[in-house]
């Protein structure tokens, strides 16, 4: 695990306070996920150094931090004054991009929240919809609060969150009397199913935790223990990742429901044919170690015999090296890899675009 450091980045004119948490020294090459924490009520402030400490108030923001850093993300915690409404999600993003675009994969970008922020992270898809689906992969409200306060454009806004073609996947305990799940979480998830039966939209229902229990699944990121088990809650009830393992999977074009516990795992594969059946075990996704043991530009930014990458990945047992060749004409601008959807991705952008563009995703085989 990366050595990492907290910076407080204070309000200057109109963009808010907020707290970053990054590796100190980020790995040349690598991107890194990046999640955007909504806090609570308890947590509200001006921006101001002196109030960003509120940050530091709140146990589980404590767990979502070091789940972050153990799995290697960037985290960004901005600060409202109030309920998330003064575009406050939008301003951490553009700091963080433009901040920290080296290193941030722009493919896999989260939101998450508790209380407040909970009902701030469904704000922000009620409100905009086209920015959710273009920039952020993944969001996941905790016990949010009553929506009556966050939803407040009202129809258009539950539309506007079935539209999310990312997986939305809730957190909220049985016996919370200060936010009841018919106040929000079972709210917006039978609206958004009302509007769209297809939408990805899941909700874990603790059997008892009270209002601060909900996001009690954070403090699961010290081991690989499932995120809830059949006994603790009902709904979806039973996957088999945790929070951590689960939402670094998701990306702007491949997004997937937690693996549930009984499942087939997803490293292995069965194909069948109309001769012979054929089971291919893949590694374990047990190791996670991706080197990335060269990586090569021509001097001229334009490619002129493609790029090549070499790549070695370990399951514990078995070291091998393969390697990768982008097309002619493209410009790397990073490189990242997924062991569990055993999948190399490389950033490029079309000369003589100069923004971040498309992604090629290469299986590693």
């Amino acid at each position: 695990m990366a050595e990492y450091q907290e910076l407080k980045i204070a309000a200057a004119g109109s963009r808010c306070g907020m707290v970053v948490w990054k590796p100190i020294t980020p790995e040349v090459g690598k991107k890194y996920p990046l999640v955007i924490f909504h806090h609570g009520a308890g947590e509200k402030g001006n921006g101001s150094l002196t109030d960003l400490e509120k940050l530091r108030s709140n146990g589980s923001v404590s767990a979502l931090e070091a789940g972050c850093k153990k799995y290697d993300f960037f985290l960004v915690e901005p600060q409202t004054p109030a309920d998330w409404q003064y575009g406050e999600t939008q301003e951490a993003y553009d700091y963080m991009t433009t901040t920290y675009g080296d290193n941030i994969d722009f493919n896999r970008i989260y939101i998450t929240g508790l209380s407040l922020g909970g009902g701030g992270s469904i704000r922000f898809l009620a409100y905009n919809p086209d920015f959710a689906n273009a920039h952020i992969a993944a969001v996941s409200p905790m016990c949010p609060g009553p929506l009556e306060f966050f939803v407040t454009n009202g129809e258009t806004g539950y539309q506007n969150v079935a539209k999310y073609k990312g997986v939305i996947w809730l957190f909220h305990c049985a016996d919370d009397a200060t936010v009841t799940p018919a106040q929000s979480t079972n709210l917006v998830y039978n609206k958004v199913k009302g509007y769209n039966p297809s939408a990805k939209i899941i909700k874990t229902i603790w059997n008892s935790g009270g209002h601060t229990g909900g996001w009690k699944t954070w403090n699961r990121y010290s081991d690989t223990s499932v995120a809830t088990s059949p006994a603790e809650a009902t709904q979806f009830n039973d996957p088999a990742d945790n929070w951590f393992e689960w939402i670094q999977t998701q990306t702007l074009t491949s997004q997937s429901l937690p693996r549930r516990i009984g499942t087939p795992d997803p490293t292995t594969s069965t194909t069948t044919s109309t001769t012979t059946t054929t089971t291919t075990t893949k590694r374990p996704a047990v190791t996670k170690t991706l080197t990335l043991r060269s990586f090569t530009l021509s001097a001229d930014p334009l490619v002129k015999n493609g790029v090549a990458v070499d790549v070695t990945w370990s399951d514990g047992t078995i070291t091998k090296t393969e390697s990768y060749r982008a097309a002619t004409g493209d410009r790397i601008a990073g490189v990242s890899g997924n062991l569990e959807r055993k999948t190399l991705v490389l950033d490029y952008v079309l000369v003589p675009n100069v923004v971040l563009g498309p992604t090629k995703t290469f299986d590693i085989v």
